[in-house]
């Protein structure tokens, strides 16, 4: 089922209008949009973005998340409307954000499996326009909710 991505961006802002830009595709490397969460016990924990994601968004040091779990994604932006949640990039490494509060929240709330891994990728990205800000919707895991919840929901 695919996420629907647009109540993500309505839920940031329902006044303002969103437009898609583009997608990014799956699968990560090769200069590709992509972030990757790092749960090690003995690397620790962190969240990388690659290089291609932080242009793409205007990035250098600080930046927004915003989790949408029934949708399986989370919002990413340079700045996000009313965000609480503002992260910062390690100077000394220019694509982590060491912060084990977000790693353990992202694990638990999306269940990411780290069993036999300590590091998940991850480059299943929408770029949406937001009030002129450009805003990356990532699919962490698949959605709770259906569109048949949705529209039972609305009727």
């Amino acid at each position: 089922m695919p996420v629907k991505r647009n109540s993500i961006i309505e839920k940031l802002r329902s006044e303002s209008t969103s437009k898609k830009i583009s997608n990014a595709g799956s699968g990560g490397g090769n200069g590709r949009p992509s972030i990757t969460i790092v749960n090690s016990r003995c690397n620790g924990k962190r969240v990388m973005l690659s290089k291609a994601l932080k242009t793409a968004l205007g990035i250098e040091y600080n930046f927004c998340v915003e989790p949408y779990p029934d949708e399986g994604c989370i919002a990413l932006a340079k700045e996000l409307p009313n965000c609480g949640n503002v992260y910062h990039i390690s100077e000394a490494d220019s694509r982590s954000c060491y912060s084990s509060v977000l790693v353990n929240y992202l694990t638990k709330t999306f269940n990411i499996d780290y069993t036999e891994v300590t590091s998940h990728s991850f480059a299943d990205i929408d770029f949406e326009d937001l009030d002129g800000k450009k805003v990356a919707i990532i699919k962490l895991s698949e959605p709770t909710i259906t569109d048949e919840e949705d529209t039972e929901e609305s009727a």
